[in-house]
């Protein structure tokens, strides 16, 4: 970045090199011994044949943001003034790097509030899967898309449904694969509208309610899946559809109105957000651990989590 030199007749305006942040310290430290022990510690876990690419996404984000890998000139365009500064080139390794993550997400979410999304009732649903069935996800990204398409179906096919006619509605969906602590836990977040239009153009309000029946015909037809792609056999298959407590769930509990559109930015950005902040990691340099905080959770029964250093990367870099 640009300083200036304090007290000075005439101050002259120099180079300050950016400070790394916590994350580009840790990396430059302890990727190389991540590396190292990758395929036997991680590979079977974590996913084989992806060192390459995790490395192409660390040394791309190494790089961010440092002047010394080259630079855009901007200058003012307005003849009078002649102003100009240098910007740093950035690394756009979206799901590593906290700076472009965030920077897609704003993005992603103003599009949405103030192109996209209909100024009409909506509802924020959250599907998610059943620890059985995470790993997969891990190991084959495509289903991403194959869950995210079934459950555009579903939706449309409940509207319908409630309508009792064909209607047309819309949603804006988006995976997550963290959750807390950064762990792996692939789930689903959309906007969906509440209802949907018809042959003749006019809009018919279908609002969410008890979401339960949606829920197994979610399992269902994610079980379906699986046992299509051959993951799972009609074995498991005919297990997993006599869980009492199934692992599958749609929640409803967040509304939007059509005129807020600040709430509606607001959740855009939760479902795309990147998948760690860095105000919640301490490294511990004399130890090699790190240190990761967030906000309570029941589940863990806490709010702190204490890492080895290549167990903390191996868990950041299985959402590149």
């Amino acid at each position: 970045m640009l300083g200036t030199h304090a007290g000075r007749r005439g101050a002259r305006r120099v180079y300050v090199p950016r400070s790394a942040n916590v994350l580009q310290k840790l990396l430059r430290a302890h990727f190389e011994g991540f590396a190292a022990l990758y395929d036997r510690l991680y590979a079977r876990r974590y996913g084989r044949f992806r060192l390459q690419r995790i490395t192409d996404a660390v040394t791309e984000f190494l790089r961010c943001g440092d002047y010394h890998f080259g630079v855009a000139r901007l200058k003012c365009s307005n003849p009078s003034c002649g102003c100009e500064t240098f910007r740093p080139f950035s690394c756009k390794s979206f799901y590593l790097c906290p700076s472009c993550s965030q920077k897609r997400t704003l993005l992603f979410a103003e599009f949405l509030a103030e192109n996209l999304l209909l100024r009409l009732p909506h509802r924020v649903l959250t599907f998610t899967v059943p620890k059985l069935l995470r790993p997969y996800f891990r190991h084959d990204r495509t289903l991403f898309a194959e869950l995210m398409q079934l459950i555009h179906r579903m939706i449309a096919d409940f509207q319908s449904a409630a309508a009792g006619r064909p209607i047309t509605g819309a949603a804006v969906l988006a995976y997550q694969s963290a959750g807390d602590f950064s762990r792996f836990h692939p789930h689903v977040h959309g906007i969906v509208l509440e209802g949907g239009f018809d042959r003749q153009g006019r809009f018919c309000h279908i609002p969410f309610g008890n979401l339960q029946h949606m829920a197994e015909v979610f399992r269902r037809r994610v079980i379906a899946l699986f046992l299509q792609r051959k993951f799972i056999d009609r074995s498991r298959a005919a297990s997993m559809l006599g869980w009492h407590h199934s692992g599958f769930s749609v929640d409803s509990s967040v509304g939007l109105y059509a005129s807020d559109q600040k709430a509606m930015e607001r959740l855009a950005q939760y479902m795309a957000r990147p998948p760690i902040s860095l105000s919640k990691v301490v490294l511990e340099e004399r130890g090699g651990k790190v240190l990761f905080h967030t906000r309570y959770n029941p589940y863990f029964g806490e709010n702190l989590k204490l890492f080895a250093v290549t167990d903390f990367i191996a868990e950041l870099t299985a959402h590149i």
